[in-house]
């Protein structure tokens, strides 16, 4: 349970509301960190509209997106971003193979190099403090487009900002992976 009470349906502007309709009917349940959120409209407002353009941002390859976004997730360890990015994952393309190779993933033949780079971007920048070297970023721009790159960047900065809150507010997992592969927390 959240160390906030999130605020329910009942309870939320009619704003507040209509989102989560569309998060109740997208992911079949209505988010706990979006109800806890609602607490503060200025930073609810500020948060759906960031989720809602990096959704809607495709300079990037989804897949990348996803592998992206789960591995800081268990970088991190928040329980909610693993529990719903490992199914995100999937639906993105990821094998449960490759899912199972993100904590190894130096060693994987089944991830390309691309992935790595990607992969060595996100531990870079999911670390504190933040160390991304000339030649990761250089390695990253013979692949990616600029628009691919602050698509990737922004993704892996949103996710580093959703799995702290989410730890520091005590959310927990969903059961959005249940009776399927979930990747595990890892040490940053």
């Amino acid at each position: 349970m959240a160390r906030l009470p999130g605020i329910a349906r009942t309870d939320a502007p009619e704003e507040v509301a209509r989102v989560y309709d569309a998060a109740t009917a997208q992911y079949g349940k209505l988010l706990e960190p979006l109800v806890v959120t609602a607490h503060n409209l200025e930073v609810f407002r500020a948060y759906v509209a960031f989720e809602m353009a990096i959704a809607e941002a495709h300079a990037l390859d989804s897949r990348l997106k996803a592998l992206a976004q789960l591995k800081a997730a268990a970088l991190i360890g928040c329980p909610f971003c693993i529990d719903l990015g490992s199914t995100e994952a999937r639906a993105s393309g990821l094998s449960d193979a490759e899912l199972r190779a993100l904590a190894t993933y130096r060693e994987s033949d089944l991830l390309s190099p691309l992935d790595k780079a990607v992969l060595d971007y996100t531990t870079a920048m999911t670390r504190t403090p933040v160390v991304v070297s000339d030649a990761l970023f250089a390695a990253l721009r013979e692949h990616l487009t600029p628009a691919a790159l602050v698509e990737l960047t922004s993704m892996i900065a949103l996710e580093n900002y959703r799995s702290r809150f989410n730890h520091a507010t005590g959310i927990q997992s969903q059961g959005f992976s249940h009776g399927a592969y979930c990747v595990r927390p890892e040490n940053a």
